[in-house]
């Protein structure tokens, strides 16, 4: 897969890149409005864990995939992790907002 143009390749990673801090700025304000202010740091640390991990496990499986199928397969599976996280976000904001409502009218959600 080759971009026809530079500017094609550039807008496309441009969009790439607005779309990874728009995740990563709404997280870190989800974090904050999800959670109690004593736990919102060791959340967000537990986040940035995960995080770390994921980069290990993706640059080790990451090589020998190229290998064997090429950029292409790596880079949509990488792209479909992030609309699986998406997913999951939802189906549990959806429980927590339930739960919350039917506990009280707090603004914190029990999670």
């Amino acid at each position: 897969m080759q971009a026809p143009h530079i500017v094609v390749a550039l807008a496309m990673f441009s969009v790439v890149a607005l779309v990874c801090q728009t995740w990563f700025v709404n997280i870190g304000a989800l974090i904050t409005d999800l959670f109690p202010r004593t736990w919102v740091a060791s959340v967000r640390g537990i986040y940035g864990a995960f995080g770390a991990l994921g980069g290990l496990a993706i640059n080790a499986a990451g090589g020998p995939s190229v290998e064997s199928f090429g950029y292409g397969p790596v880079f949509i599976v990488t792209g479909g992790l992030h609309l699986l996280a998406v997913g999951v976000l939802i189906v549990c904001l959806r429980k927590a907002l339930l739960a919350s409502k039917e506990t009280s009218n707090s603004t914190q959600l029990p999670l």
